[in-house]
């Protein structure tokens, strides 16, 4: 069973290393995080996304979103990505206080 230290740890880790990536992102110009590096989600922007996108999956269905599931199907999972840099970099910061707010809240999570 995970317990609620586990969570909070870990939530605490993944905004650690998504700090890091966006650190590291941040040193590259715009088009050179797009550009296309034979990856598997072809760009580092693009990669980027895919995290975001995950993540935002995870604490929907940790929060109790049981519709979540049925979304991914319905559309491209990346049609409202951040395409601007500053927007990504927002996105990301919210997101990963949500999900430390969800670690730290109150348990049995759903």
């Amino acid at each position: 069973m995970i317990t609620h230290e586990y969570a909070r740890t870990m939530a605490r880790y993944n905004r650690w290393q998504n700090w890091s990536l966006v650190a590291a992102a941040s040193g590259l110009t715009d088009a050179d995080r797009w550009q296309d590096r034979g990856a598997f989600f072809c760009s580092i922007a693009e990669t980027l996304n895919h995290v975001l996108w995950g993540d935002r999956i995870w604490l929907d269905r940790l929060q109790g979103d049981e519709t979540t599931a049925s979304r991914i199907g319905d559309r491209h999972p990346y049609s409202d990505a951040p395409r601007d840099w500053s927007d990504y970099v927002r996105e990301r910061a919210a997101l990963d206080e949500a999900i430390v707010e969800w670690a730290d809240g109150e348990w049995p999570v759903q």
